[in-house]
Formats: structure tokens, C-alpha cells, sequence
């Protein structure tokens, strides 16, 4: 067990194989490496990646299959053996979500989404290229994002 320290929740402990390598880090910070995948709350659909040395670095990530379940690209060669992908059971794709005051105004980034060999403990920040995706896709046509839209309107 490892002790970091999280922007979210503070000192927590995590196993050693919970840590995903980014051989280039992340397009912003590519002199940081090593990341882990966290849940932002219980029964939650938000995770966070949080950086194992900097608890203010963290990317707050949903599965983008849940609000475009028509999202699809195809993961090149070179990416698959950089995140030494031999099945594609080791694969998890996330995209990064953006938070806005109002939850319907919230996107997610679907040009650039984060694959991930929880295997391997690989993580690799893909940018697609050709593709109808954008870094700022409402969401809007989900139903657990109007279920959540309307809870959240009720809270307030």
C-alpha cells in the first residue's frame, strides 16, 4: 500500500497495481507520469484520475459510451503496443468531463479520450484525428444526465 494525497479526498491509500504509467504524460503536463483511477463518490458514474505526486492535478473522467453510446474509433497498432494491449478485455476508454454551474452545460472530451490497460497498469491520451468528435460534447442525450439534471435542480 502506497499513502498519496488527493484534491477530493484527502490521504488515501492505494495499491501498488491501482497506478497507471503514462509513458508521455498527459498533453499539458508530460513530465508527469504516474496517475491513479479513483471513484469521485460511491455508486457514482464520475471517476477521477488523480496525479500520484501533485493531489492538485486531477482530471474528473466518465465512461463516454454511457452518454454517446455510438462513440467508436479504432485504437492504431503503435498505441496498442505502447500500452501493451494484448486483449481487448485489458481495454478502458474514459473521456475527460468539464463541470459548468448548470449540469446540462457540462461537457466531455471526445477528441481526446484517455485509454487506459488496467492489466499493464498503462494509461495513454489519445488524439484522434478525422473524426466528427469534439473536446466539448454536450451532454445532453442521456438519460442518466437528465435524471441527474433534474435531482440536482430539485437539490437546489
Amino acid at each position: 500500500m502506497v499513502q498519496i494525497s488527493t484534491f477530493y479526498h484527502g490521504d488515501v491509500d492505494v495499491e501498488e497495481n491501482q497506478f497507471f504509467y503514462f509513458e508521455h504524460g498527459l498533453p499539458g503536463f508530460e513530465t508527469i507520469h504516474k496517475y491513479v483511477l479513483l471513484p469521485l463518490e460511491a455508486n457514482n458514474s464520475i471517476y477521477q484520475l488523480q496525479c500520484a505526486e501533485d493531489p492538485n492535478l486531477v482530471f474528473l473522467l466518465l465512461n463516454p459510451f454511457v452518454y454517446v453510446p455510438e462513440y467508436e474509433f479504432t485504437l492504431p497498432e503503435l498505441e496498442r503496443a505502447e500500452l501493451l494491449i494484448e486483449s481487448e478485455h485489458d481495454v478502458e476508454v474514459w473521456s475527460i468531463l468539464t463541470v459548468r454551474d448548470r449540469w446540462e452545460s457540462s461537457t466531455i472530451n471526445l477528441l481526446a479520450p484517455i485509454v487506459l490497460n488496467r492489466t499493464r497498469g498503462r494509461g495513454k491520451q489519445l488524439i484522434l484525428h478525422d473524426t466528427p468528435y469534439r473536446t466539448r460534447h454536450l451532454l445532453t442525450n442521456s438519460k442518466e444526465e437528465e435524471t441527474h439534471a433534474r435531482a440536482h435542480t430539485q437539490e437546489g
